[in-house]
């Protein structure tokens, strides 16, 4: 198999990104993120915008700083657009990183200085993109790890986690202060980064890892290189699905409420939903209905039982009543699946989502099922209408920008390459690179990885050399 030939399975496989590369993959990163860096109204009644803003403004009080919140709102108000690519953990991924690199570049032209992030917290902990710590690169390209939690935490998805602890962080230091590969010099400087990352008293003042994450990206972001003045509004998306239903839709009389408690518009989603990606499959038996279970930390499949969710093995059940489901999401027993979500924060309250390489494939075909809900139980015309404006198809995933380099070979760089390696040069290569890489060349770069996601197996093809020069050297 070629590169070429390996590329087009992987588009085949994904015929909205591949339409996306068609007519956009010649733009320069920096360009393709300009276009959804400037105005971007709202489709929504200011009604449902006013809600969405609330309970944001809410959250980031909470858990970045309120002086931040007012700021971050206003910016929303002209842009109203989010990344949702993330997984939720410490940003430590390239996938990731990159993505918010160009996206504060494109900001700096119409004077925003807020990165959203509504990542997903239902990914587990043995997701590739490793949510259980951060990692780095060595001197010699390998990588190590700083893991949070142990392998036994596996199966567990982000959204139940319990905080981390400073004596996890303080047995991590101990770990890479005795490693005799590093310098002293270098052992310093990422004992030095690890404690002023990971060890703020702020961090152990939480009760979940998920609220852990948000401060903590929030704090790391302005460490990278030209970012300080940067605020990475880094939140869960399933936590700010839970708290819209809570605040405005339980026991109220809204499309969303008869979607969780109205019989005909269960079956409804059942019928449109089943076979999409992020919803759940009946004849494979993956995925889940609405929401999952959640049982000693893990998540469960569940079924609908007449106006209940049920689990196979009978150990999750809960009444699709308002009652019963508030009592359930305050207790985390059930977290919104990946369609309740999307439900929630594209189609009712109009975010503009920008998403990986399978988001924009599967998030078009959750619309079309949406419209077909909406027709089937009587949604109303203008609800209908309303859908027809969101645009379900803005890419900001996969791609390479950052590198660190050992002589002739480089690899990707992570967040903490940055706060290792960076020096006086390594904003200005950022900003040539982002302003000069095109969009299917930054891509290419990640085709191997897209491949293994979607077939599920590495290949021994090679992917194209970068053309442009390192970010970073060790």
């Amino acid at each position: 198999m070629t590169f070429k030939s390996l590329r087009e399975k992987v588009l085949r496989h994904t015929p909205v990104f591949k339409r996306i590369l068609n007519e956009k993959g010649d733009l320069s990163l920096l360009n393709f993120f300009q276009e959804t860096a400037g105005e971007l109204p709202s489709p929504v009644l200011p009604a449902r915008q006013e809600e969405l803003f609330a309970v944001l403004k809410n959250l980031i009080d909470k858990y970045i700083d309120p002086a931040v919140s007012d700021s971050a709102i206003k910016q929303l108000r002209m842009n109203y657009h989010v990344s949702t690519t993330d997984h939720h953990g410490p940003l430590t991924h390239p996938f990731f990183a990159n993505s918010h690199f160009v996206r504060s570049l494109a900001n700096e032209q119409h004077n925003h200085n807020c990165i959203f992030v509504f990542s997903v917290g239902g990914v587990s902990l043995n997701n590739s993109s490793f949510p259980r710590g951060f990692f780095f690169h060595n001197r010699d390209l390998g990588e190590e790890r700083l893991p949070f939690f142990s392998l036994r935490h596996r199966q567990h998805p982000v959204f139940t986690l319990p905080r981390f602890q400073e004596s996890t962080v303080d047995a991590i230091i101990g770990e890479k202060d005795k490693n005799k590969n590093f310098s002293i010099e270098f052992r310093e400087k990422l004992k030095k980064n690890i404690t002023e990352i990971c060890l703020q008293p702020r961090l152990f003042s939480t009760r979940y890892y998920s609220e852990q994450i948000t401060y903590l990206n929030y704090y790391l972001w302005k460490k990278m290189p030209g970012q300080s003045a940067v605020n990475l509004i880094y939140l869960e998306q399933e936590n700010i699905t839970n708290e819209l239903l809570l605040a405005y839709h339980l026991g109220r009389d809204t499309v969303l409420s008869r979607l969780l408690t109205d019989e005909s518009a269960l079956c409804a989603f059942e019928k449109y939903f089943d076979g999409i990606s992020g919803a759940f499959s009946s004849e494979n038996f993956h995925g889940t209905m609405l929401f999952w279970g959640i049982r000693d930390g893990k998540r469960k499949r569940l079924v609908r039982d007449g106006l209940a969710l049920v689990s196979d093995d009978g150990l999750c059940h809960v009444a699709l009543e308002p009652n019963a489901l508030r009592e359930a999401i305050l207790k985390k027993e059930i977290m919104p699946s990946m369609a309740l979500t999307f439900i929630v924060l594209s189609f009712y309250y109009g975010l503009s989502c920008g998403g990986g390489f399978l988001q924009v494939s599967y998030l078009t075909a959750m619309k079309e099922a949406y419209r077909s809900l909406l027709q089937t139980i009587g949604g109303g015309r203008n609800e209908i209408d309303q859908l027809a404006s969101i645009s379900t198809d803005y890419f900001s995933g996969e791609f390479v920008l950052g590198t660190l380099a050992n002589g002739a070979a480089s690899v990707p760089a992570t967040p903490f390459d940055f706060l290792l390696y960076a020096n006086q040069d390594t904003v200005s290569r950022l900003r040539g690179i982002a302003a000069r890489c095109t969009l299917n060349e930054a891509v290419d770069q990640m085709m191997l990885e897209l491949y293994k996601i979607i077939y599920g197996k590495a290949t021994n093809v090679l992917s194209p050399k970068f053309s442009y020069e390192p970010t970073m050297f060790v």
